[in-house]
């Protein structure tokens, strides 16, 4: 057992989890401010299901996006540990920090471009005041905006997983003892391993 896979595997999971429940906690407090202009917790209490139905989508269209933005943090802790005998804590915080601005970036662009989607879409329905609707329960005109904001999400999230990744460099210097390969050269194949 590799312990330094073991180790990645739980930080990625720690990031996951921490970060992706302060998503939802971001999510709820933006969109009751800037889209319903209501509490949503008070329209659940009072069995909206339209409410939850698009607060809901919201929410699970955010965590798709910002999502893409711990693999990045993980390669590059495992890029930087590359040729080092152990993990440090200066590692652990670049890594951390290079997490930090990957997630600032990926959920402002996602809470950005979600907004952006409803809002053009709620002026092209001039007849419909969707939001309005969602607050009387309209389940319909909630189903239909939900659907609109996860196309919207699917449609643009390869790009925004793309855009991240951009961010990272993964060409390292590498030492085998007689050959040095330097950024931009190319590695002298290595030998295969048997195992056998």
């Amino acid at each position: 057992m590799d312990l330094r896979i073991v180790f990645l595997a739980s930080y990625e999971a720690i990031l996951s989890i921490t970060f992706g429940l302060l998503t939802i906690f971001l999510v709820n407090k933006i969109l009751n401010i800037t889209l319903l202009k209501t509490d949503t917790e008070d329209s659940l209490l009072s069995g909206n299901i339209a409410m939850g139905v698009f607060a809901g989508t919201l929410v699970l269209c955010n965590l798709i996006l910002v999502q893409p933005s711990i693999l990045p943090s993980i390669s590059t802790l495992q890029t930087m540990l590359v040729g080092k005998e152990s993990i440090s804590i200066e590692l652990l915080l670049v890594s951390f920090g290079f997490f930090l601005f990957f997630y600032l970036v990926t959920t402002l662009l996602s809470i950005g471009v979600l907004l952006s989607a409803v809002w053009i879409y709620l002026q092209a329905t001039v007849n419909i005041d969707e939001i309005k609707e969602i607050r009387k329960n309209n389940i319909a005109v909630s189903v239909m905006l939900s659907l609109v904001v996860l196309g919207m999400t699917l449609f643009i999230q390869p790009s925004v997983s793309r855009l991240i990744a951009s961010f990272v460099r993964y060409e390292v210097s590498v030492d085998d003892g007689d050959n040095v390969v330097r950024d931009g050269e190319v590695a002298p194949p290595m030998e295969k391993i048997n195992p056998e």
